[in-house]
């Protein structure tokens, strides 16, 4: 590969036309030279005559089998007749060496030629390779760097746009690669139906097609065209397949003054709509401001467990009719010394999407299982809820961590609740349902978080082992004057009754909501209004502060009952 690297870039073996021309002086040049040795060294009878072999082997390799023939001509017309045998004599050679010895220059050239037609053909079909996805026969990577150059030359500026077809890798999955190879030589060929000339195109792994757009054309009028005709629905080997693209739009050189570079904006460009669900992008810096900083949060992300600087809250869960505290859930706090305070909304999804989600957790379970046998011995006899992402299911490492975790400090597992969220088991439920069933089994509580917000929520009533579900702090906000959100939370709580599941609302601010969800039956709650996460050392004085109050004697009255626990609540907060 080296080698046509070497060759690609000094363009050695396909000169220019006054490349040409200055190869052919120079060997016409080294010709009389040549010849005029021969002469001064004594005539064709010295050795020095096949000197006469580099023109003419030069020839064949530099330009072409006629070429090398009529060096060798020429080489053998300088040895012609008129070239003496012997120059110091005057000894004339015979007319039959001079043929037969510029036959011979022929056939050298000829085979010359010959040897370098096949090696640059050879060199070429490689080059081919290197530059060349061989699926599509589009250009790749190298080969668009060679493209892109010549662009860069011909107009200045360049609008690189990115098409994303999203999903490949499941595709590939469930289709097989060969299919897949169909699907995108499909997806290549309507492509190129609508491309404009002057448009370049071509296709990098991992990235999607790429089209260089001089200037001159309008690109929103070209990524208009490619969203309104780009065929959406395909039928591989009879099953029909529909795609989602994405497109991110870069520039040169404002945006980038080579090509590595403006196709990591438009990547960026591309991960940017993914999240926003915008099918269309134009790169902007503060994308790549972001997407730095998600790089840079996740290192010190790392650092921060390893190095125990993260700190954990608490959230009472509490029976909204007794007040009695029932559980915590466990909520990462994150300060960091320069950053300042950083959001959980911040930094969780973005560890989500990493396999850094799972030291996370680990570290999570040790830290809040050590807190929950502090809390038990001091009397707290609480249950603790602990949010578990999908990745998490599918090592085995988190799930041994939190069973070897439990013996270590002595928890029965009914103490423990493992929260999942409707997304993390859309992605396969059936898996996900066997190992929660085997977490059951063992005698850990499941919890579904953040429920009625997905699009299977019955679905997964019906195939997990549930013991809870958490109704979506969306609808607790809703109420009490909301129709929708009314229904939607007595629905949960009549389908928790009905099935034997303790039902949750959280979210919970004000009074209103507090004695709604007593009037529709919910009887167990958590949110700011109750209390708001706190540290461990809080959650002792709080739990303490709020017993005490328990203890008095309860209004009768149940309205202004429930109002005087809400109220007590923020009080002890």
């Amino acid at each position: 590969m080296d080698i046509l690297k070497i060759v690609s870039r000094e363009n050695f073996l396909q000169p220019s036309k006054p490349t040409k021309v200055i190869y052919w002086i120079g060997m016409l040049g080294l010709v009389g030279l040549i010849g005029a040795l021969v002469y001064a060294t004594g005539g064709t009878k010295t050795s020095v005559l096949h000197l006469f072999y580099v023109p003419i082997i030069l020839a064949g390799f530099l330009f072409s089998i006629p070429a090398a023939m009529i060096m060798g001509i020429i080489c053998g017309l300088i040895l012609g007749p008129w070239m003496p045998a012997d120059s110091i004599t005057g000894e004339q050679q015979s007319y039959l060496s001079w043929i037969i010895r510029t036959l011979i220059f022929i056939s050298i050239g000829s085979f010359s030629g010959f040897s370098s037609y096949i090696f640059k053909k050879y060199l070429r079909e490689q080059t081919d390779k290197y530059s060349t996805d061989q699926a599509l026969g589009l250009p790749n990577y190298k080969g668009l760097e060679n493209i892109f150059k010549e662009y860069v030359e011909k107009y200045k500026l360049i609008n690189v746009l990115v098409i994303d077809i999203n999903n490949l890798k499941e595709l590939e999955t469930a289709m097989g690669a060969i299919n897949l190879d169909t699907l995108l030589n499909k997806i290549s060929n309507n492509i190129k139906s609508l491309m404009y000339s002057d448009v370049a195109l071509g296709y990098v792994n991992n990235l999607g097609f790429v089209l260089f757009v001089p200037s001159s054309i309008d690109i929103s009028k070209v990524v208009e065209r490619y969203q309104k005709h780009l065929e959406l629905s395909h039928v591989i080997d009879n099953i029909p397949i529909y795609i989602e693209s994405f497109y991110g739009v870069a520039s040169y050189p404002e945006d980038g003054g080579d090509l590595a570079l403006i196709l990591k904006k438009a990547r960026i460009t591309i991960e940017y709509c993914m999240k926003r669900f915008v099918q269309v992008g134009y790169y902007d810096p503060k994308f790549l401001d972001s997407a730095s900083s998600n790089v840079m949060m996740l290192h010190e992300l790392d650092k921060a467990i390893k190095s125990d600087a993260l700190s954990i809250a608490y959230q009472p869960k509490i029976n909204l009719i007794t007040g009695e505290l029932l559980s915590v859930e466990a909520l990462t706090r994150w300060h960091h010394p320069e950053l300042g305070n950083i959001s959980p909304m911040e930094f969780i999804p973005l560890t989500e999407r990493t396999l850094l989600i799972n030291p996370f957790t680990k570290w999570m379970i040790t830290r809040t299982l050590g807190d929950l046998k502090k809390f038990h011995n001091d009397g707290i006899k609480i249950k603790l809820a602990i949010n578990f992402s999908m990745k998490n299911f599918m090592d085995p490492s988190v799930l041994d961590c939190l069973i070897e975790k439990t013996k270590e400090f002595d928890i029965q597992p009914r103490y423990i609740e493992i929260e999942v969220t409707e997304s993390s088991v859309s992605a396969d439920i059936t898996e996900v349902s066997r190992i929660l069933q085997a977490f059951q089994d063992l005698g850990f509580l499941i919890a579904i978080d953040d429920f009625g917000t997905g699009q299977a929520s019955q679905q997964y009533l019906f195939e997990l082992p549930i013991n809870s579900i958490k109704i979506d702090q969306m609808f607790t906000r809703s109420l009490p004057d909301s129709k929708t959100g009314t229904a939607i939370v007595k629905s949960a709580i009549i389908l928790g009754e009905q099935l034997g599941f303790e039902v949750v609302a959280e979210g919970i601010e004000n009074p209103d909501q507090f004695d709604k969800l007593i009037e529709l039956g919910c009887t167990v709650g958590q949110g700011f209004g109750i209390a708001r996460p706190m540290p461990p050392s809080d959650l002792k004085k709080w739990y303490t502060k709020r017993s005490t109050e328990i203890s008095k004697p309860v209004n009768t009255n149940k309205e202004e009952a429930s109002s005087e626990k809400l109220h007590t609540s923020k009080k002890t907060v």
